[in-house]
């Protein structure tokens, strides 16, 4: 697969069967990129007669989780992985129709990654507990293999809705972070990803199946994780601490319970003070870190 890089990735979201980009009407050719015109969008539909998980498999009401967009063809343009489907750019112009081609099985399209090297675009797609990499068989990306090459637990709703791809081990391929059924796992890509099952390790337990994402919290220059914890009805958010060598179940500390269910959750730098912040969709926090590691947590 070509090294692909994000071109468009400013708005994306995926509304019951309707696909819907938003994007930014700027005029590149000045060549002034300082001053963003923020109140200025396009709506563009991608697809509004998208199928469902459900109307392959139980339960009949599922819908699909994934959505990503890198380029998987190298012409420059990003396509965009959604559920059972990857949508082909059409050349840049995006108010052109966007070819949607069907995977061939009911799994959930979740992160495009470079898993071998060729120039053969390459997805990551989950019907868990099975999880498959797929591979297209012509450089357009107009059809597709199915491996299977992992297993994790499945969760409630089949599959996670949490998934990242991050550098998680120093050297070779990023990381494929997946929420299973019991917990978090990270599953490393072989150097020969065929014809081999890829190692999956739990990372985060107990934790939600829902979303999660990774920061240096602690500073010590790998990646943590932060996520969602349901107990009965009760809900809290847990810093899981990365300890560098590779082992599982890392251990955690709970930073905050003023929460009502965060299953979608972003770690950055948001005011610049040089401390990882946490937000989510029902409240906002800094955990603000006081070596060894996270002290409190406050609004």
């Amino acid at each position: 697969m070509h090294h692909s890089y994000t071109l468009f990735q400013t708005f994306l979201k995926q509304l019951g069967c309707v696909l819907l980009i938003l994007s930014i009407g700027i005029c590149m050719a000045s060549g002034k990129t300082d001053s963003l015109p923020l109140d200025q969008w396009e709506y563009i539909q991608v697809d509004d007669s998208r199928a469902k998980w459900g109307d392959w498999n139980k339960p009949g009401f599922l819908r699909s989780f994934g959505l990503d967009a890198k380029d998987i063809n190298g012409d420059g343009n990003a396509e965009i992985v959604a559920g059972r489907y990857i949508y082909i750019n059409p050349t840049g112009d995006l108010t052109e129709p966007w070819k949607r081609v069907d995977f061939g099985l009911n799994v959930d399209g979740l992160l495009i990654m470079d898993v071998d090297g060729d120039d053969y675009g390459d997805v990551i797609a989950a019907a868990l507990p099975d999880i498959y990499w797929l591979e297209a068989t012509d450089i357009m990306g107009h059809s597709w293999n199915a491996t299977k090459v992992a297993s994790i637990p499945a969760t409630g709703h089949v599959n996670g809705q949490g998934y990242a791809l991050k550098q998680v081990i120093p050297g070779g391929k990023p990381e494929i972070i997946l929420a299973g059924g019991d917990g978090i796992y990270l599953i490393t890509v072989p150097e020969s990803p065929l014809g081999t099952t890829w190692e999956s390790t739990r990372i985060a337990h107990p934790a939600m199946d829902e979303g999660f994402d990774m920061a240096d919290f602690d500073g010590d220059g790998d990646l943590d994780l932060a996520a969602g914890l349901q107990e009965g009805k009760a809900f809290s958010m847990l810093w899981f601490s990365n300890p560098g060598d590779g082992s599982a179940d890392w251990p955690s500390i709970e930073v905050s319970t003023e929460l009502d269910t965060p299953d979608r959750i972003v770690c950055a730098d948001f005011n610049g003070d040089g401390m990882i912040n946490t937000l989510d969709l029902n409240i906002y926090k800094d955990l603000h870190r006081t070596p060894p590691g996270p002290s409190c947590c406050v609004p």
